[in-house]
């Protein structure tokens, strides 16, 4: 069970970013009441509404908040008397939880439409099913809730029915001991300035060249170990290569077909602390790259440089995408979404390389003798 609850300073933040008055407020994933008691402080006679799985939490809520209406439920798997208790809410504030072990998809419904999400996402689809006509749900969310193909479908479905506006994406966490990177969102029964999921809009280059810019993505494929434990005439790359926007050591050799030829591509780490200067544009040289190494290619070609100043140009959105409770690594299709959040279509790259064929690594050798 999820016990991660909201620090104050974050509950004030959500709080502060309601556009609206709001006379009831609901929180159905409540844990310790840090967002009920903030927006009770900003406005005293709005009418709460607390739910939470855990029976001890709910004591305590309904201690703290002897007026509100304090619910014990799993509110995924709730009966629909609820509605006859809590009835709408003009805001809702939610901080809901974010495991996901064994990369399981819950059934959501958004406006009629059944969904497949992460945990999170199908607590703020549930949660928009108690928003008043006019009202509004701000909610802390994880980054990857912006990009990750297991929320693509959800995306689109509250971005149909829903104005959705990010109110900040962060690039480290906000919950003392986790390292889950978060995202705020607000999401309204009425227009907003940015019906989108992003945080800014597009680059102008970006902007002239939607519709012909497209993005192939691809991954190394040679562990470390094995780029070690070898030699040929392929020129490995590394992520420790690669510092303040350049490749340094070009020494390696290993036996294998390169990744990428010699056309400008862009490198980016796939594990590992995201760092602004290990995103490198590279051209010149076929190069082998490892398996911790994500290439990008634009298409038409040549527009590698303007890739990556918008990925440096929204540098704390794109850092958001790296999260795991070991080393912080991303994905293709992470990247993928976060390159289609900027209005670009992307195409995923299969091919993996190849050792080199036996006789041509005796001719290596045969040369270096």
């Amino acid at each position: 069970m999820d016990r991660i609850y909201t620090p104050r300073a974050v509950a004030d933040a959500l709080v502060a970013a309601a556009a609206i008055s709001p006379s009831s407020v609901a929180d159905f994933a409540a844990g310790d009441g840090a967002l009920l008691a903030a927006a009770q402080t900003r406005w005293p006679s709005a009418r709460l509404t607390a739910l939470d799985i855990d029976d001890q939490a709910v004591g305590r809520l309904r201690a703290r908040f002897p007026l509100a209406l304090c619910i014990e439920a799993d509110f995924l798997d709730i009966e629909a008397k609820l509605r006859d208790r809590a009835g709408e809410a003009d805001l809702i504030l939610l901080n809901p939880p974010f495991s996901c072990r064994g990369n399981k998809r819950f059934d959501a419904e958004v406006a009629g439409r059944a969904v497949k999400c992460s945990l999170a996402m199908a607590f703020v689809c549930r949660a928009l099913g108690y928003l008043a006509p006019h009202g509004e749900l701000i909610c802390i969310l994880p980054a990857s809730c912006l990009s990750s193909a297991k929320d693509a479908a959800v995306r689109g479905a509250i971005g149909a029915a829903y104005a959705v506006e990010i109110l900040e994406a962060r690039a480290r966490s906000v919950f003392e001991g986790h390292s889950v990177v978060v995202t705020q969102v607000r999401i309204a029964n009425r227009p907003l300035a940015d019906n989108a999921w992003r945080a800014l809009a597009p680059l102008a280059e970006v902007k002239r060249l939607r519709g012909g810019f497209k993005v192939l993505l691809g991954r190394g494929a040679t562990p470390v170990h094995k780029a070690s434990a070898t030699q040929g005439e392929g020129v490995f790359v590394h992520t420790t290569d690669i510092a303040q926007g350049e490749i340094g050591d070009l020494s390696r050799r290993v036996a294998r077909r390169p990744d990428i030829d010699a056309a400008p591509t862009v490198l980016l780490p796939r594990v590992g602390r995201p760092a602004s200067g290990k995103v490198v544009v590279t051209q010149g040289r076929p190069l082998v790259l490892s398996d911790c190494l994500i290439w990008l290619r634009t298409q038409p070609s040549g527009l590698e440089a303007e890739l990556k100043a918008l990925i440096l140009s929204r540098w704390a959105e794109f850092s958001g995408l790296y999260g795991g409770s070991c080393a912080p690594y991303t994905t293709l299709a992470a990247v993928a979404g976060f390159l289609e959040n900027c209005g670009l279509e992307t195409e995923l790259a299969g091919r993996a390389p190849a050792p080199l064929a036996a006789s041509t690594r005796s001719e290596a050798r045969r040369r270096r003798a």
